[in-house]
């Protein structure tokens, strides 16, 4: 839980606002999320997933990685980071923002990468797609749980269509190789499911 310090008062009078403290240790997070357990989700094959997040304060993340629960031989994923484009009708992926690389999902177990990637207040997409066929599962949020997104605050649910869910879009297989495109391909569809939140970042304090 975050702590205050500092004295109270009125700047102007030589007082000192309170301070947020925030703690020095590294924690993995899904911004702008709130549940309270996890689970498994299988990723479909080619399929470029928007995992839509909320950075509340300008913030250093260190790392971009994720959890397989059961592994898959030959499979591997290329993960980044969107900006989201606001529109009338909801919200889209738009620039890239980072290209983090690939990860293997050959074996269980937390994969992650190094990253130095400061995001500003705002709302930003994850994104993930795979190749390799399918076989392999992540942990992700629990639906039997109580689960509130960034965008809608709705509770276990994802509602669409493209405003406030996990999107995607089909046949980007090739950029696992080739890197994810900028600006992000148009949706072709959204998840209604938190099974597909398969991302976490660790911020640096």
């Amino acid at each position: 839980m975050s702590s205050f310090s500092g004295g109270g008062g009125d700047a102007a009078a030589g007082g000192v606002f309170p301070t947020i403290n925030t703690g020095t240790l590294e924690r993995y997070v899904l911004p702008g999320w709130g549940f309270g357990g996890v689970g498994s989700g299988s990723p479909s094959n080619g399929r470029l997933y928007y995992i839509p997040i909320y950075v509340g304060r300008t913030i250093t993340y260190d790392r971009i990685g994720l959890d397989v629960n059961t592994a898959a031989p030959g499979r591997s994923a290329r993960i980044g980071i969107y900006n989201m484009t606001r529109q009338d009708s909801g919200a889209i992926p738009g620039t890239l923002v980072l290209d983090a690389g690939t990860v293997d999902l050959s074996a269980t177990g937390v994969k992650e990468i190094n990253i130095s990637q400061e995001l500003a207040v705002g709302y930003y997409y994850l994104a993930y797609v795979q190749t390799g066929g399918a076989g392999v599962s992540l942990e992700v949020p629990a639906s039997s749980e109580a689960v509130w997104t960034p965008v809608t605050a709705t509770r276990n649910v994802v509602p669409g269509p493209f405003s406030g869910v996990i999107q995607f879009t089909s046949g980007r297989g090739g950029d696992v190789g080739g890197g994810l495109p900028t600006p992000a391909p148009a949706v072709d569809n959204n998840s209604a499911s938190i099974a597909a939140a398969y991302l976490r970042l660790r911020e640096v304090n």
